[in-house]
């Protein structure tokens, strides 16, 4: 018996009893569960010095959420590729001896003083599926590290495409663990959770330079209200610098189901760094406003489908009055209207942010929100809105009021009787 426990990595007597197979975990019950069944994956992490700060960090917590949030946000380093199985095998197989409620996920994506309150919800609401996930590798490497380790969007959703957990938004396709998770995380548990207040990145953004010098870009359009796919839109990718898109990157108009596939070259510029532009989107029969839309971040990967609910701003003229009479406002046909999204470092709708435009003309108007407008920042949705803004180009800031300081920072561009979409991800 002496001996296969050494071979597993439990020394009796000799060294700290809370250590096995190259790693601390912080208790002697966890460490022996450890070295018993999880041994191979704790040695692998061991021998690669961009996963033992995390978890060495994470095995010392015993457990503990907050901990173990603080661990990811201190050594962003554990998105190596040995923490995913590591994490998944303590988490199906010693997940009562190392203290891991549900899997441990509520210290993942969940900000410090919010991870006691997650794991609280996780445990009342969600805590099959949050196991489910937790257990799966391709599940937790997609939850833990793929938004983690990713600037953009792009960086991350390909990241979890590579895991099996990709699924366009507003898609009925099922991503196994990683949907019946992520649902109950982002929904029932997304106050507890703090979804959307996530800013760790804030300060500490760098954007990547492009992987490939072409890029395939998907855009999905969408009715504003109803949420269906809009066929036959006139969709163009346009350079930042051209303001009346009068040499469109790629066109192309969308097919029965919103989505229009493009394909255009993506070198550096100037900075080292992929196409930052904008969409410009029209209805051939005018039914709806015609818009530009910012994705937000310059393209890194080769493929691009971008969200849609970020980029799908197709409201119809009947709806673009309606919404105006909703807010008290009549709408100026010689300037133009903004709508923001505001994420947080984790690609989620950010509440609790304050949006400023550096154009001080009185005739703009802001409102928050869809439906009950907040007063002063944005609500679950991240959503601002600007009426009345005068032609030309405006700086736009978003300033996350839990951390008072700006997390993004973007200029675009407001055409008469067009609306303009900026999606706002943190910026360096």
């Amino acid at each position: 018996m002496f001996a296969c426990r050494q071979v597993v990595g439990i020394q009796d007597g000799v060294g700290d009893p809370t250590n096995a197979c190259g790693l601390p975990y912080g208790t002697n019950a966890c460490a022996e569960c450890i070295a018993t069944s999880c041994c191979s994956e704790s040695a692998a992490c061991s021998a690669d010095p961009t996963c033992v700060p995390t978890e060495s960090c994470l095995g010392n917590c015993k457990g503990d959420p907050a901990c173990r949030s603080q661990c990811v946000i201190d050594f962003p380093s554990g998105t190596a590729a040995s923490v995913a199985p590591l994490s998944a095998c303590i988490a199906s197989k010693c997940e009562g001896e190392c203290n891991l409620a549900c899997g441990g996920l509520a210290g993942s994506e969940t900000p410090p003083d919010a991870a006691a309150a997650c794991q609280s919800c996780l445990t009342t609401s969600a805590c099959a599926p949050a196991e489910a996930c937790a257990s799966s590798i391709d599940c937790a490497a997609a939850f833990q590290q793929c938004a983690l380790a990713c600037p953009t969007w792009d960086c991350a959703e390909t990241c979890r495409a590579a895991h099996g957990a990709a699924v366009t938004a507003g898609s009925s396709l099922d991503a196994g663990p990683w949907t019946s998770f992520v649902q109950e995380w982002s929904g029932p548990c997304g106050t507890a959770c703090a979804s959307g207040g996530y800013w760790s990145c804030v300060g500490h953004v760098g954007w990547p330079a492009p992987k490939s010098p072409a890029v395939t870009v998907a855009y999905t359009g969408f009715e504003y209200v109803s949420h269906a796919p809009v066929a036959s839109l006139n969709v163009s990718v346009c350079n930042p610098l051209d303001l009346a898109c009068a040499t469109p990157l790629a066109s192309g108009q969308t097919n029965a189901t919103g989505t229009v596939v493009l394909k255009l070259q993506n070198p550096p510029d100037s900075n080292g760094l992929g196409l930052n532009g904008y969409f410009q989107v029209t209805s051939p029969d005018k039914t709806y406003m015609p818009n530009i839309v910012y994705w937000g971040y310059p393209m890194s990967e080769a493929n691009n489908p971008l969200p849609m609910d970020a980029y799908g701003l197709n409201i119809t003229t009947i709806e673009d009055e309606q919404l105006a009479a909703a807010l008290g406002v009549t709408v100026d046909a010689t300037r133009g209207q903004v709508f923001v999204n505001v994420e947080d470092c984790l690609f989620n709708p950010a509440p609790g942010v304050q949006v400023t435009i550096d154009n001080q003309d009185p005739a703009i108007r802001e409102f928050y929100g869809i439906g009950n407008l907040m007063p002063t920042a944005t609500d679950r949705t991240g959503v601002a809105i600007f009426t009345n803004v005068p032609v030309g180009n405006v700086n736009l800031t978003a300033t996350p009021v839990a951390i008072g300081a700006p997390s993004s920072k973007v200029t675009v561009q407001v055409r008469a009787g067009w609306i303009t979409g900026a999606n706002l991800f943190p910026t360096p």
